[in-house]
């Protein structure tokens, strides 16, 4: 029976005659919203635990096939496997992509209906290019994952922030015992480690958006469970129709209320399983829905499996990250991956609305004009602050100025203050360059000494790469990316907004939630492309949304993972690009396989740009240099997001002094975050493209050349 069919059947009634609609322990709750009918549904199926996949992972005991996917670059728990549940289509059985989730990817999650609804507006719209525009529709539809599912099972509802808790003191009290006079500790039988360390160990770090490692278990003892016990969830219904909401979700101790609609109804299929169906705007009451879940993930530390239709070509669909670290990103199949891409682009112009095209520079143009014409009219000579950068700037140039740039919260002067912790743990006092910062210091494995220093060193104002690395040529051996662009703002958003001309380069695009379009967010084969890990949709200048892609063509050396053992284990860990020099105790070098790797990529690289500047730009060098500015900006921006992440999992952490340090493989972050520093350095000198212009070099203070 399809699902047309059951909506239409007589077995149906209002769900307010039924009181509502609850779960027990062995059962979990599956949100659902149809695009096809605009319909949101929840059901409750029998519930299951994946510790093989993750800890904390539960699933609709329905599911088959599971298999833990790799390949991410942000450390979330991603997994695949076949759902069959009368609430996802009318096929009953489909491939779904899952993930062990907390807020950040529920929105995502959630972009996807989001995109889906916008499909289908944008490509409404009257006019002789109506044809063209559904056909664009069509197009970028088959290319992206479509939303499936939300599952929550009471074993996700514990508070997270409690366990925790817990986990730590307990781990404290234990070490506090065995510690000796000396504040040593003493020995101790390696049972007792395992008591000790598992409570940590086993707990996933306290953070929304951070994921939890695979390797770690989440065994909970039992005074905890009796005091951070599941909750049960409950569908319920008001008598009136709020004003305000269309849904509302409430939490307390003991269970989960989703109150659907009034008009909700009961449907019961013919195998006698039964959901809630409500058929008004149902992507509207399930955005509430959403939001809320969102915030209580946020308050509770919770994560919820999140599921999306499965994309790309055959069972083992290959990323463009993968035929880049394989050496097979060349020739016709690069040439493919150009081509699709620019197709992707020409596809999201034609859905994006014309009055979204220029609005935006004018809007950025009007602004900077602006301060200009206040600086001359004081003649005080101030320079534009980045205070007074407004979100329209902010989001010409992709976001990349008060993210990047901003002097107390900004990821370059974090990375400023890691490399500060990196050489104090080293040796060096803090007062030599850190005036500012607490006597803070960190605790490293053994296995995270060496990328450390290196951090501290590269990240020292004024370091110079041929100090640290062994270099060919004197070129490469200059000052490091950070040193070179870390007051370049201004320059940035000025190219952006007025040096560069032609309007493909001006004009923005609806970019249908591709947010980090990068090699390793896409699929490839010989002859199709698609593209998955969406976001908000947004609007964008297509130069600052080639960002991710063309930086990728760098970024995806550094999070390459091990092939699988002949055994079946697997390292769970990136490949390490650098290696020391044997007789120089003091220098690192580029491993052989990296070295040949770098100057394909490189090659690759090279050709893309090319052939956009030439098609996309009518050979606009202007934008070929910005490009690149944003290239290499968008690499340092990464390495202080890997180091973000690394003392999110731990990394670092003193507290832990004494205990045998369970934090296994977090050094991959430090190495990951140093290969991003390095060639966003290695491509910095070699281009040249962060001098001033002739206009500006004849008045570089104010920038008011521009306006000349």
């Amino acid at each position: 029976m399809t699902r047309k069919e059951v909506d239409n059947c007589d077995n149906e009634e209002p769900l307010r005659l039924m009181g509502e609609v609850s779960s027990d322990a062995e059962m979990g709750l599956l949100l659902t919203w149809s695009e096809e009918d605009n319909a949101c549904r929840a059901t409750f199926v029998k519930d299951r635990a994946l510790p093989e996949i993750n800890p904390n992972a539960h699933v609709p005991a329905a599911l088959t096939s599971e298999k833990l996917l790799h390949g991410g670059g942000s450390g979330v728990t991603v997994f695949s496997g076949i759902l069959t549940s009368p609430c996802l289509s009318e096929s009953r059985e489909q491939n779904i992509v899952m993930k062990h989730g907390g807020p950040k990817d529920m929105g995502e999650l959630f972009a996807l209906a989001t995109i889906a609804r916008q499909l289908v507006i944008r490509s409404s719209r009257s006019g002789e290019l109506n044809d063209v525009i559904v056909t664009s529709a069509h197009a970028m539809k088959a290319r992206i994952p479509d939303f499936r599912m939300i599952y929550i099972s009471p074993h996700h509802l514990v508070d997270r922030g409690a366990k925790l808790w817990h986990n730590l003191r307990s781990t404290f009290k234990a070490i506090s015992l065995l510690r000796d006079h000396d504040n040593t500790l003493k020995f101790y039988h390696s049972d007792s480690v395992d008591s000790i360390t598992s409570s940590w160990d086993n707990s996933s770090h306290i953070s929304s958006d951070s994921a939890t490692d695979s390797t770690r278990t989440d065994s909970i003892n039992s005074n905890v469970v009796n005091k951070n016990r599941e909750r049960s969830i409950h569908i319920t219904t008001p008598r009136k129709v709020s004003a305000r909401n269309t849904s509302e979700v409430k939490v307390n101790k003991e269970r989960m209320d989703i109150q659907f609609h009034p008009d909700s109804k009961r449907v019961i299929d013919q195998d006698g399983q039964a959901w809630v169906h409500y058929g008004g705007d149902g992507y509207e009451m399930f955005k509430s829905i959403v939001f809320q879940l969102q915030a209580l993930q946020k308050d509770h530390f919770w994560k919820f499996t999140l599921g999306q239709r499965t994309i790309g070509e055959g069972s083992h669909p290959t990323t463009g990250s993968s035929l880049l670290t394989d050496g097979k990103l060349h020739g016709a199949l690069l040439q493919t991956l150009i081509t699709e891409f620019e197709r992707v682009i020409r596809d999201l112009q034609f859905l994006t609305l014309e009055e979204e095209m220029n609005e935006p520079l004018q809007r950025v143009q009007m602004d900077l004009r602006h301060w200009e014409q206040q600086s001359i009219a004081a003649s005080d000579g101030k320079e534009l602050a980045l205070e007074h950068v407004s979100v329209s700037m902010d989001a010409f140039v992709g976001f990349a100025i008060h993210k990047n740039f901003d002097p107390k919260r900004g990821r370059f002067q974090r990375l400023r203050k890691m490399g500060c912790k990196f050489r104090h743990c080293c040796g060096e006092s803090m007062a030599d360059t850190c005036n500012d910062m607490e006597e803070e210091g960190l605790l490293l494995t053994e296995e995270e000494i060496a990328p450390a220093n290196l951090l501290g060193d590269l990240l020292k104002p004024g370091c110079l790469i041929r100090n640290l690395f062994v270099v060919d040529t004197d070129e490469s051996s200059d000052a490091t990316a950070l040193d070179a662009i870390s007051d370049s703002w201004r320059d940035i958003l000025y190219h952006a907004a007025f040096e560069v001309k032609g309007p493909a380069a001006t004009s923005c695009i609806w970019t249908c939630g591709l947010t980090d379009a990068g090699l390793h967010n896409l699929f490839l084969s010989p002859t199709n492309l698609s593209l998955f890990d969406l976001g908000t949709p947004s609007l964008q200048p297509i130069p600052a949304f080639l960002t991710k892609f063309l930086m990728s063509f760098f970024h995806a050396l550094g999070m390459q993972d091990y092939p699988v053992d002949e055994d079946g284990t697997n390292r769970n860990d990136w490949v390490k690009r650098f290696e020391a020099v044997p007789d120089d105790s003091e220098k690192f070098r580029l491993t052989a396989e990296t070295a040949v790797l770098l100057v394909k990529s490189y090659d690759a690289f090279k050709i893309t740009l090319d052939r956009f500047i030439l098609s996309m730009f009518d050979g606009e060098q202007a934008v070929r240099s910005l490009l690149i500015k944003y290239v290499i900006l968008q690499l340092i921006s990464d390495a202080a997001f890997c180091l973000e992440r690394w003392e999110m999992k731990g990394g670092g952490s003193k507290k832990l002094q004494g205990v045998p340090h369970q934090q296994h493989g977090l050094e991959r972050w430090l190495w990951r975050a140093l290969w991003d520093l390095y060639v966003a350095s290695d491509i910095t000198p070699n281009k040249q493209h962060f001098e001033f212009s002739e206009k500006k070099q004849s008045n570089p203070k104010t920038y008011s050349a521009y306006f000349n």
